[in-house]
């Protein structure tokens, strides 16, 4: 299938690296799978390994910190400590859910605890190897460009997840996100 003649040069190196993305091997194999937290921020799913969970809980006495981005929707106590809760869906530059996200999901990665806010809890599931897909190129900064979130780039989102499930599902590499400067610098 060609492209239509009347496409542009932007829309032409689009199709090329759509093209090379879905023609990618399935992303490096995980074992039978990977039992996961599914949960739902704004209209994107998403799948936390089990093995990074801390826990869920209600998002009760949230405190709003003046001067962050609209990624960190403040900072709440959890067993002693203040935690951050992140909005997923304003990191992957799209609308959030509910200005006060009914759940948080607590992620360890190495000494920290993050808070990631959830509209949905969808329960655990095993996401098997052949049910993960390569990502969308829109999910990286080569499609959408150096999109700024406030007047920071975001960088090629497409690293923080492992890959997509056959329903949308987006499975999370906790590290990898924790290492993503969209996320770092959203303080």
């Amino acid at each position: 299938m060609s492209a239509p003649s009347h496409a542009t040069d932007a829309e032409l190196e689009l199709l090329r690296l759509r093209a090379r993305r879905y023609a990618q091997a399935p992303p490096a194999a995980l074992g039978a799978g990977v039992d996961c937290l599914l949960f739902a921020r704004g209209a994107t799913r998403y799948a936390l390994p089990l093995r990074v969970l801390v826990e869920v809980r209600r998002l009760e006495r949230l405190c709003r910190v003046p001067g962050t981005r609209p990624a960190v929707l403040g900072v709440f106590h959890h067993r002693g400590a203040v935690v951050s809760a992140h909005d997923l869906s304003c990191l992957l530059g799209e609308a959030s859910g509910s200005a006060d996200p009914p759940w948080v999901v607590l992620v360890q990665c190495g000494d920290d605890v993050i808070g990631l806010a959830a509209d949905e809890l969808a329960g655990a599931h095993l996401i098997r190897d052949q049910d993960l897909r390569p990502l969308p190129v829109t999910l990286g900064d080569q499609a959408l460009g150096e999109q700024a979130l406030g007047d920071q780039a975001l960088g090629d989102r497409a690293a923080c997840f492992r890959g997509m499930t056959t329903d949308g599902t987006l499975l999370l590499q906790p590290a990898v996100l924790l290492a993503t400067p969209a996320f770092l610098e959203a303080f």
